[in-house]
């Protein structure tokens, strides 16, 4: 997308766009509530929103946050390696099953924030994306920089991820990915057209987001969705991670209160197939700096 423009956000509708030459695609941001260790729960709330926000606003895209099988537990309980084991998922698995389930029925594609993956003896936090079209998952990311928390349990993932949708090229952080600007950046120089960070339901998260998100977006020029959400635990809601949307020039366009609510994003792309690379700030001193790194072995 080359200017801020491009972008529309809305709480209650879609603007609809009359230009045939341009690709149109509506993406639900919810801020939700996530019930600690329900994933019942949390399934069955997010079956309830996508089919709300197609219902209502003819969405192609639904974001799910991290956590949503039961909560960032390494965050909030003392637990053992046998227990993430336990509560990991296999890709396929009965998860995956789930979310197919859901977006066939509402015709959305789902993209999920992390979850523990169970991959032989390895564990990872990782993303799917769903298509309604297609059987198998369309696209894995597993989460490359861990917490400190997680250094022992999980491993780290290898590669950044950009998906496409319908001509949209999406970049996915997970988590403390943020804290690493090289891996926006990378996502940015394989032509994303908009990042989506999923964070962590945790207080370090809720304190400095916001800050590097608008960062982020600044320092490609691309906009950033950032989904945070409400963590219920044992009746009380302890973290609200505020969930919000940042234009390329690094204004907040929408950000989220104290409830559940769902933004409602319109992204239109001119003329996708004929998108050329876009130009990003510090492209020649990112090359730069490479070089030296190379040059004087500190990698």
């Amino acid at each position: 997308m080359s200017s801020s423009d491009d972008l529309v956000i809305s709480r209650k509708e879609f603007k609809s766009s009359d230009n045939s030459s341009e690709v149109t695609i509506n993406i639900a941001v919810p801020h939700m509530r996530l019930m600690y260790r329900s994933k019942k729960e949390n399934m069955k709330r997010i079956s309830e929103l996508v089919k709300q926000s197609k219902e209502e606003n003819n969405i192609h895209i639904f974001l799910i946050p991290s956590g949503f099988t039961g909560g960032p537990f390494l965050e909030h309980r003392r637990v053992s390696i046998n227990m993430i084991k336990k509560i990991s998922e296999r890709i396929p698995g009965q998860l995956t099953s789930e979310l197919k389930d859901i977006a066939r029925e509402n015709n959305v594609y789902l993209i999920t924030g992390g979850f523990y993956e169970k991959a032989g003896p390895r564990i990872f936090i990782s993303s799917v994306v769903i298509s309604p079209f297609q059987e198998d998952i369309i696209y894995r990311y597993r989460k490359m920089n861990l917490g400190e928390d997680e250094l022992s349990i999980i491993s780290a993932g290898k590669e950044p991820c950009v998906i496409e949708i319908s001509g949209l090229r999406i970049g996915i952080l997970l988590e403390e990915d943020l804290f690493v600007p090289d891996i926006a950046r990378a996502l940015a120089l394989n032509r994303s057209d908009l990042l989506i960070i999923f964070s962590k339901l945790s207080n370090r998260f809720s304190e400095i987001i916001k800050y590097l998100a608008i960062a982020r977006a600044v320092e490609n020029n691309i906009p950033v969705i950032n989904i945070g959400g409400l963590l219920n635990i044992a009746g009380d809601e302890i973290i609200n991670v505020k969930t919000f949307i940042v234009k390329s020039n690094g204004s907040i366009e929408g950000e989220s209160d104290e409830d559940e609510e769902i933004f409602y994003m319109t992204v239109r792309l001119k003329d996708p197939a004929r998108r050329g690379i876009k130009k990003i700030p510090g492209m020649e001193v990112s090359r730069n700096v490479i070089k030296y790194i190379r040059r004087n072995k500190l990698l």
